[in-house]
């Protein structure tokens, strides 16, 4: 186990993608892997790995990013959001309430839409629309 501060975050993502994993073996797909995740946020999977082993603590905007690509519940969502290190539930930020609507809709949204939804936080830098990136993540939400 890591001793590193934020692992706890991670051990929450990798239990989000066992669950997933478990309904997707029964509906035969291929399990989850996080090569597969990585590439549903356009991330190197190098880096992905060090935000879950809690060697480096990823951005507020890479939580979200996550969790709306694994479309988890928002209980499941706010948890590890928590676990992170942040908090979404107040304005402190004009993004916050974007983050939530997403969150709270993810299962239902088009990744076209979630990207839609990311790139139109006010203030929104047009050389990081690529940071706010989810692509193909319609069969990891299953």
């Amino acid at each position: 186990m890591s001793t590193h501060r934020y692992n706890q975050f991670g051990d929450q993502i990798y239990e989000i993608m066992e669950e997933k994993n478990a309904g997707r073996i029964e509906q035969g797909k291929l399990r989850l892997s996080l090569n597969t995740l990585a590439a549903a946020i356009d991330m190197d999977a190098a880096q992905l790995s060090r935000y879950l082993t809690g060697e480096k603590r990823p951005d507020v905007h890479t939580v979200v990013r996550l969790l709306a690509a694994l479309a988890v519940a928002p209980e499941t969502a706010e948890k590890a959001i928590h676990m992170a290190g942040y908090d979404i539930s107040y304005d402190t930020f004009p993004e916050f309430e974007v983050y939530r609507e997403i969150l709270n809709n993810s299962k239902n949204l088009s990744h076209e839409k979630i990207n839609e939804m990311f790139c139109g936080i006010k203030g929104q830098n047009p050389e990081k629309v690529k940071q706010y990136f989810i692509c193909h993540a319609e069969d990891i939400k299953n």
